[in-house]
Parts: C-alpha cells; sequence; structure tokens
C-alpha cells in the first residue's frame, strides 16, 4: 500500500509555454516621368504664330492653386506641381512621378528662349524601399491537463443605435483587438507533450476606417500536435506577395524606339509579407 501511494501520490507537473510570433514585411515601389513642352512663336504669311502646349496648363506667370508661377525671365526654379515649366509655358506631355518632399524629386531644364521660342524639359523619379519586423513573444505557465489563456490588447468603442418599441437609444459597444494564447497541455509517460493550441493577433489598422472606425487585421492558428519537450516547432506560416506594374503613355508615340519614353510614365510597385508562428513548451523541473 505504501508503494501504491508513493506511486501515485505526486504533484502534478506544469508546462510553460512560449510563442513567437514573426512577421516580416518587404515593400518596393519605383515612379518614374517626365514633363515637357514649351512654346514656339514664329511668322506666317498671315502674322505670327505661336504652339505652346495644351489646356491643362497656362502660358504665363499667376497662380495654379497655391502655387505661384515664377515671371519668365527669372532664375527661380519652378517645383513639380502644376502644369507649366520653368519658362512659365504649358506642358504638352504632363505625366510626372509620383513625387514630393522626401518622397523622390525632379531635375527641370529650360532650354534657351529666342523670339519667344523655349522648350522645357523635367524629369521626376521617385523610390522607396522599405524593410519591417515585428516579433510577438506571449507565454504563459498552467498545470497539466488545464487551459489557460493570456492575451494583451485595447478595447476599440463603438457607439450603436438602437430602436425598439419604447425608443431609440444610444448604446456603446467594443470592438477587441488583441493578442491572445490559448494553451492546453497532456503530458505523456514519454515526456512527449499534447498541446491543444489556439493563437489569435488582431489588430486595428486606422489607414482604413469605416465612419470613423478602423478595420481590424486579424491573424490566427487553432490546431493540435505533439511536442517533444523543450522542442521548437513551427506552428504555420503565410506568405502573401503583390506585384503591380502600371504604364501612362501617350498612344503610338510611346511605341517608338527611343524616343518612347519622353512620352511615358512607368510605376512598378512590389510588396511582400511573411507571417510565422513557433511553439516552444516545457516541462517546469522541480
Amino acid at each position: 500500500m505504501a508503494r501504491l501511494l508513493k506511486d501515485l501520490d505526486i504533484k502534478m507537473p506544469q508546462v510553460i509555454i512560449e510563442a513567437k510570433i514573426v512577421e516580416v514585411s518587404t515593400n518596393y515601389a519605383k515612379d518614374m516621368g517626365i514633363q515637357w513642352g514649351g512654346r514656339y512663336a514664329g511668322t506666317s504669311g498671315n502674322g505670327t504664330t505661336i504652339i505652346t502646349g495644351g489646356a491643362t496648363g497656362i502660358s504665363s506667370s499667376g497662380t495654379v492653386g497655391s502655387t505661384t508661377i515664377p515671371a519668365v525671365g527669372t532664375t527661380t526654379l519652378f517645383p513639380l506641381l502644376g502644369d507649366v515649366g520653368i519658362s512659365g509655358n504649358a506642358y504638352a506631355v504632363n505625366m510626372p512621378a509620383a513625387v514630393g518632399s522626401g518622397t523622390g524629386g525632379a531635375l527641370g531644364i529650360s532650354f534657351g528662349k529666342i523670339g519667344g521660342n523655349a522648350l522645357d524639359l523635367q524629369l521626376s523619379a521617385m523610390q522607396t524601399t522599405g524593410n519591417g519586423r515585428i516579433l510577438s513573444n506571449p507565454r504563459v505557465i498552467t498545470a497539466n491537463n488545464r487551459e489557460a489563456k493570456i492575451s494583451s490588447g485595447i478595447e476599440i468603442p463603438l457607439q450603436v443605435l438602437t430602436t425598439t418599441t419604447q425608443g431609440t437609444s444610444l448604446q456603446v459597444q467594443t470592438i477587441n483587438a488583441s493578442l491572445m494564447l490559448s494553451a492546453t497541455p497532456t503530458i505523456g509517460n514519454d515526456n512527449r507533450i499534447t498541446l491543444a493550441i489556439k493563437l489569435e493577433k488582431s489588430e486595428p489598422d486606422f489607414s482604413r476606417e469605416v465612419n470613423n472606425i478602423p478595420t481590424i487585421d486579424t491573424e490566427n492558428a487553432d490546431t493540435e500536435l505533439i511536442v517533444n519537450d523543450g522542442e521548437t516547432v513551427v506552428l504555420g506560416g503565410i506568405i502573401s506577395k503583390s506585384e503591380a506594374k502600371s504604364e501612362a503613355a501617350v498612344p503610338f508615340l510611346s511605341k517608338i524606339p527611343l524616343i518612347g519614353w519622353l512620352f511615358k510614365r512607368d510605376t512598378t510597385s512590389n510588396t511582400e509579407d511573411e507571417l510565422m508562428i513557433f511553439i516552444t513548451p516545457k516541462i517546469m523541473q522541480e
């Protein structure tokens, strides 16, 4: 009887479960554009002939929106915004890259002005490259055959208008955005651990809102597996990749060899996201 009690009356083992969520994102974007145009003033039998850019621009100094156009003859460089060149004449081909402060730049050139003639050329280019990594590391301790939960996050309040027979009332509900780990370990005689795992990671995306309410980006895994004591396994992984290339061009002219680049704008973007989840259970020793 004493020998049997010694075998049965043992302390319940405990397990520490550690999860690592690794998110890696890579993005690349390139945008190249061109603007060119000018003004030609010649003399024909019927008087003066003037050729300039289209109706999208203006042919003299002034303002375009909040941008001041420098007077013809000044040395001030005209910024990329607007529809006219350094000389103040309208562009004939106006397809700039989406550049601005901290996102690329432009090179503007104005060729001599003789007898009212001028030619403006402005090249613009933007290139961005980014790499990011997010590591979440929840861990929890629980007894054998006992479920454990741990979570951390925020709750976003949401006003809901409810209409009943008694009238209309305004109530506040919440949207949960959190990192949650739920685990139930079962220790076998060979010290191998059977794990029932539920892992969820939710976070608000304020860049995409609907009626001032952010959308919720959710990543989760729900599975059961057998792991050796102290062993790390990959619970799952998701890889998403998107590639895009667009071209804005003047028909026919953009296909002419060598000089076709004067009539088009090229945009290229690549985005790749990778999610990996690692689980490590370990039996706690006395």
